[in-house]
């Protein structure tokens, strides 16, 4: 993943982090987390709350405790996303839409 990515990958951990610890609970993951601009809930076929839920049970299974992330399992999930997406700004809206950054 590319420094450009990193930065918003940063932006948005920073966003949930409000009180620097490096660990974000995931209680405030899913109430900062917001769906309503995904795609599948867009189109209809999943609701916010199942999109919700299916994030949150992904980055759990990427972490070692399962009520918190730190920042690295966060940048670790959000790089293997990185992956799969060629452009660079559509990776970004994909990190802006969800967290308001």
């Amino acid at each position: 993943m590319n420094e450009y990515r990193k930065s918003f990958v940063r932006k948005a951990f920073m966003k949930l982090d409000f009180n620097k610890t490096g660990s974000v609970p995931i209680i405030d993951i899913r109430k900062c987390y917001c769906a309503k601009k995904h795609p599948q809930v867009i189109s209809g076929h999943s609701t916010e709350e199942e999109i919700k839920l299916s994030f949150l049970e992904t980055l759990k299974d990427a972490c070692s405790k399962s009520d918190e992330v730190s920042y690295g399992e966060f940048e670790d999930y959000y790089e293997g996303l990185s992956i799969g997406v060629v452009d660079d700004e559509d990776y970004v809206t994909i990190l802006r839409t969800p967290w308001g950054i």
